[in-house]
């Protein structure tokens, strides 16, 4: 076996889908997390072969697929560039270039959009081979395959090459993630992650679990059953980020609570190794519970992120969210208790909902009074029950995510799910509304002034002002 130079590249923002989703922009400050699941590969082939693998975090230098060989100055044996489909068209574009440029170079494509398109990114001829799934293990094999005349024609769990005919393509998904090396952060530079909620200069992200048990009508995440690593694996990840001198850390679990036993132990090895580190969790409202809570906040958890979405039970029903507005208020207010700050995602334009129960959501927010709110409009993602409903039911006359994944544009737009209920002119109007009630009353800027202990907290909060002033001025943003 003959050592392969390989590239792991994350695509920029620009030119991505627009989508009125986030009340942030990455341009005016909110910071930029390391792209884990490329980490995690990296590692992988690092540690597991003899390969040398560097990655390209084209986010954190505005790199895009017209300056892309600028960056990219060198061959490589093996490119592979994350696929989400909000960055699809700068995916496309720079697996385009470079493999016009390289056309030795084997291109593979993974990340969740992969796992919705397979065979339509197959179908692009300069794209060699997808990673379905958890691409640690894929990948790893992937390289073996291409090194080794032995394996070359042997198949490969999670991997389909240009020319597959099989109609199946299965996801991979490795169950056993404490078998994984820990993600090696030097492989980027670490200093320049942050986030705009955090005080500290140094921020990195962390996964210690996947899958989703859950399946909302708005969310295509479930194409694997919960996965969780070890208290004492995932407290020694948390030592190793300690000794580089990051302080804090959020963990991006889809529900890092689903396993309280589990919570209860990570805290108590941190809390045993005296780590000191700040972190937040993404949480569900249907798992608050006291004691939990203690011990997050005795280990360093000091931020809670809950999808609450809607005001109005019956619109939670229908998306089949599994949670209710009682929990939610009981959920905020244990945390609240406990000195938790609190982020929580409100959604309008989701299935049913009328313009009333949508007004409900608002003044709901306002009755919850979170640190901080973020109003985003549902939108039909592929592979989502609400789009595949949206098209059986007429309500969307085409397939217009199939139209743009083979011939993406920039700057796409997307037209939105309008059910005769609530149009694409009040559902913009109302979430200028929200963002105006919550974030412009006196008591909350008064209540977040006082909460401002250096430059840095304040130059953070005055670029979240601009970007929310962004949006009302009627501004699409990333």
């Amino acid at each position: 076996m003959f050592p392969l130079k390989v590239l792991l590249i994350q695509p920029s923002h620009r030119d991505c889908i627009q989508t009125l989703f986030s009340i942030y922009n990455t341009e005016e400050g909110i910071g930029f997390k390391p792209p884990i699941g490329l980490l995690y590969i990296a590692t992988a082939i690092k540690e597991m072969t003899v390969h040398d693998v560097k990655i390209l975090d084209c986010q954190l230098e505005d790199i895009h697929h017209e300056n892309i060989l600028d960056f990219v100055k060198e061959s490589y044996d093996v490119i592979g560039i994350n696929a989400w489909t909000d960055f699809w068209y700068q995916t496309l574009e720079i697996a385009r270039k470079l493999k016009a440029h390289y056309p030795t170079t084997h291109m593979v494509i993974g990340g969740p959009h992969v796992n919705i398109f397979p065979r339509e990114v197959l179908g692009f001829d300069f794209i060699d081979s997808i990673v379905m799934g958890d691409g640690e293990i894929p990948m790893v094999n992937l390289l073996s395959r291409i090194t080794d005349k032995e394996v070359r024609d042997k198949e490969i769990p999670g991997v389909y090459f240009c020319g597959h005919k099989n109609t199946d393509y299965v996801p991979y998904v490795h169950h056993d993630l404490d078998s994984l090396p820990i993600p090696d952060r030097t492989l980027l530079p670490i200093e320049r992650y942050s986030s705009v909620l955090s005080s500290n200069k140094a921020v990195t992200s962390m996964i210690t679990s996947r899958g989703c048990p859950f399946k909302c009508v708005y969310c295509k995440l479930d194409f694997q059953k919960p996965v969780f690593r070890s208290a004492e694996n995932v407290s020694r990840e948390f030592e190793i980020i300690r000794d580089l001198g990051i302080r804090e850390v959020e963990v991006y679990d889809d529900t890092f609570n689903w396993n309280q036993q589990r919570t209860k132990d990570i805290c108590r090895e941190i809390i045993n190794k005296n780590l000191k580190l700040k972190w937040a969790i993404r949480d569900r409202v249907s798992k608050a519970n006291e004691d939990i809570l203690v011990d997050l906040k005795k280990a360093g958890c000091y931020r809670i992120h809950y999808g609450i979405e809607s005001g109005s039970n019956e619109v939670l029903k229908i998306c089949k969210k599994i949670i209710t507005t009682d929990q939610s208020r009981f959920a905020v207010k244990l945390a609240k208790k406990h000195g938790f700050i609190i982020l929580a995602y409100f959604m309008y334009g989701l299935p049913g909902e009328t313009l009333e129960e949508a007004y409900k959501t608002l003044d709901f927010s306002l009755e919850l009074d979170p640190d901080y709110s973020e109003y985003s409009i549902a939108i039909p993602y592929p592979g989502t029950e609400m789009y595949n409903n949206a098209l059986a039911e007429g309500i969307i006359p085409t397939d217009y995510w199939s139209e743009f994944v083979m011939n993406p544009k920039p700057s796409f737009t997307i037209p939105f799910v309008i059910e005769n209920l609530i149009s694409k002119e009040e559902l913009i109007e109302l979430r200028d509304i929200s963002i105006k009630k919550f974030y412009f009353r006196p008591r909350y800027i008064l209540r977040e002034i006082a909460k401002v202990r250096s430059w840095k907290e304040f130059s953070q909060k005055f670029n979240m002002s601009i970007g929310l002033l962004n949006i009302l001025r009627g501004r699409l943003v990333r």
